[in-house]
């Protein structure tokens, strides 16, 4: 029974205090809707610019990326908005 991807979020975000996970070591979530399409280097980009911060801002970031609609005008409001997110 799927409990939806705000549950999956915060179950995968409450994993961190609750195994104890080292902070000496870098550790990332990837999120992917099963109906999104991901570019083929969007993993090593984002892990190469969350590996370029200190310490303090590393763990404190929350990295997103942009996105193209398929078909290009569907929910355009939406992909307005995310776009303008910084």
């Amino acid at each position: 029974q799927s409990r939806g991807a705000g549950y999956a979020r915060n179950r995968a975000a409450s994993l961190r205090k609750k195994d104890n996970i080292d902070k000496d070591n870098h550790y990332f979530l990837c999120l992917l809707d099963s109906d999104d399409v991901m570019h083929p280097t969007r993993i090593v980009e984002q892990v190469t610019y969350m590996l370029s911060l200190d310490q303090n801002d590393c763990d404190r970031t929350l990295l997103g990326c942009k996105f193209v609609r398929e078909p290009e005008d569907s929910t355009w409001h939406y992909t307005q908005w995310a776009h303008g997110l910084s």
